[in-house]
């Protein structure tokens, strides 16, 4: 609250500093010929100290942080919403960090800096109190298209797009998502170690999201059509998969085994939900025949590969210490898959 109530001086300069239009005042035949009176000097916008500015946006900021520790996502969102509706991209000023170049800045560089972060984080801590992620990927996305952090500081450009397009992923919209990503290009040089990893783990779940759209049906040729291309799609995901593990990096390494395991255990629910073919269906002694084939050939290896990236998982999660959920979900699917290797049941998984 202490927070709150610093911003709202900030909230009321703002508002000053951005008055609406003022009406056009409606001219008559009565008063047309009056001599018309001496305009009004305008009044002087007040301006708001570099030191102040810095202040302010930083306690904003932090009393949403606060407000959402203690699970009040409602005034945390209004706070956030406040904020971003009293600095408009259109006040360039206000964001634009400057020459990047510079070693030394100047105070209001150096709060133009800060405002630049705190605009960015405000809007992607925003979009994360969203319930759906179709709502977060939608503010997002409307944010992206302004041009006021997009130059002067790529790397928080990057963190926008990344969460844009984990939000398109977690929304299950294939189209969105590659759009999203397009909009990030790898750079060894100058991306760290997590980012490279996470550009190659939402690259894996986009292919991921293209291998669960391919419905498995009849007839056969049909079947052995989808089977071949959603076989590429899971290779081409697990690629990426294996190249973001590849970093090391805890949190995405897990992740990425986990999803490796899911796309094999979607791969045998696929084919347990076939429906017997036609040809079959008065002739048990085929259909025992199909089933076992289905069974040998293609339910159990699947089992077999999802417990070996399961198996992974929970080898990268002792490994490097990522005691995620995806760890936890990668121990309980195990201990679901092989009851009797690995003998844990989901109450005693406590990270």
């Amino acid at each position: 609250q202490a927070f709150e109530r610093s911003a709202k001086g900030y909230f009321e300069i703002a508002k000053d500093m951005n008055p609406p239009a003022p009406a056009e005042p409606v001219k008559s035949k009565a008063n047309s010929k009056k001599k018309s009176s001496k305009p009004e000097e305008p009044k002087s916008t007040p301006k708001l100290s570099d030191e102040s500015r810095l202040e302010a946006s930083l306690s904003i900021f932090y009393g949403a942080q606060i407000y959402r520790n203690l699970n009040d996502t409602e005034h945390a969102a209004a706070l956030l919403d406040s904020y971003l509706a009293v600095t408009p991209s259109e006040d360039f000023e206000l964001y634009q960090v400057g020459d990047t170049q510079k070693t030394e800045l100047s105070e209001e560089e150096k709060a133009n800096a800060v405002a630049l972060l705190t605009k960015t984080t405000a809007t992607l801590e925003r979009a994360s109190l969203e319930d759906v992620p179709t709502n977060a990927m939608n503010r997002l996305a409307e944010f992206q298209s302004e041009d006021a952090f997009s130059h002067e500081a790529p790397s928080l450009q990057r963190q926008v797009y990344f969460q844009w397009t984990q939000y398109a992923v977690d929304s299950k919209n294939i189209d969105e998502s590659k759009r999203a990503l397009a909009k990030l290009t790898p750079d060894e040089n100058n991306w760290s170690r997590t980012e490279q990893a996470r550009y190659h783990y939402l690259q894996g779940r986009i292919s991921q999201l293209e291998f669960e759209s391919v419905v498995l049906e009849f007839p056969v040729r049909t079947l052995r059509k989808r089977i071949e291309q959603k076989a590429a799609l899971r290779q081409t995901a697990e690629k990426s998969f294996r190249q973001a593990i590849s970093y090391k990096v805890a949190q995405i390494s897990t992740a990425s085994a986990y999803e490796i395991a899911q796309m094999a255990l979607y791969f045998r629910d696929a084919f347990k939900n076939l429906p017997a073919p036609k040809e079959l269906e008065n002739d048990p002694d085929g259909l025992e025949e199909y089933t076992t084939w289905l069974e040998d050939e293609l339910i159990f290896p699947a089992e077999d590969a999802a417990a070996a990236y399961l198996d992974a998982a929970r080898q990268i999660t002792v490994q490097l210490e990522s005691y995620t959920k995806e760890a936890k979900k990668s121990a309980q699917s195990l201990a679901e898959l092989k009851p009797d290797d690995y003998p844990v049941s989901k109450s005693s998984i406590a990270f």
